[in-house]
Parts: C-alpha cells; sequence; structure tokens
C-alpha cells in the first residue's frame, strides 16, 4: 500500500505518516504491531457502551475523516451521548493528533475555554 492506495480493490485508510515508514514493500508501522495488538486486545472482548454512557463530565469526540471508526459506531456514541460535541477533521487518519496537532490543539484550548 502506498498513498492510501492498495493494489487493487477500493482505496485504504490513509497511513499517518508520523505512525508509518516507507519501505520498498510499502508502508509498515513504526511500532511493535505485537505489543499494540496485546495492550488493544482488552478493550475489544466487550462492548464499552455501559462506560461510555456514564461519563458525566463535558466532552469533545475529534475524529478524522480516514479514521478506523465505522460511520455507524460514531452515529451510536452520539445516540448515546447527544450532549458530546463531534468534530472530525478533514484529511486527518485515526491519530488525529499525529496527523493535524495544530487542530487538535486548537479544538482542545477552544473546548476547555
Amino acid at each position: 500500500m502506498r498513498n492510501g492506495q492498495s493494489g487493487a480493490g477500493p482505496p485504504a485508510i490513509a497511513p499517518s505518516p508520523r505512525s508509518t515508514r516507507d519501505v520498498d514493500a510499502g508502508w509498515v508501522p513504526r511500532f511493535d504491531v505485537d505489543v499494540l495488538e496485546a495492550a488493544l486486545r482488552p478493550v475489544h472482548e466487550r462492548p464499552r457502551w455501559e462506560e461510555w454512557g456514564q461519563i458525566a463530565a463535558p466532552t469533545l469526540l475529534i475524529t478524522g475523516e480516514n479514521g478506523y471508526v465505522p460511520a455507524g459506531e460514531l452515529d451510536e456514541m452520539r445516540r448515546r451521548r447527544p450532549d458530546v460535541r463531534h468534530v472530525q477533521v478533514p484529511g486527518a487518519g485515526h491519530d488525529v493528533h499525529l496527523d493535524a496537532p495544530a487542530r487538535v490543539a486548537e479544538l482542545v484550548r477552544g473546548f476547555a475555554a
């Protein structure tokens, strides 16, 4: 995969330039995939809707236009917490803070003000 395109089929999710590196074979992660997988496994063992609904603090949900969270899941997050402010950052991937750090800082400062 290069430039967010796979060899065949629909465009793949664009990689973050800070979380990947370009090698002859294409894009590869800059991190240890096994460590990430082990860290995330417990997060995905069960739905987290109960915890999401219990958050009482004001919440800013920042997502990237090319992120990994399915649209249906974002819809469900907003349905369960209509008080949440959701901002989608154009052109950003899942790691919005890496792809658009100045925009994320601006959003957080504005939300916290």
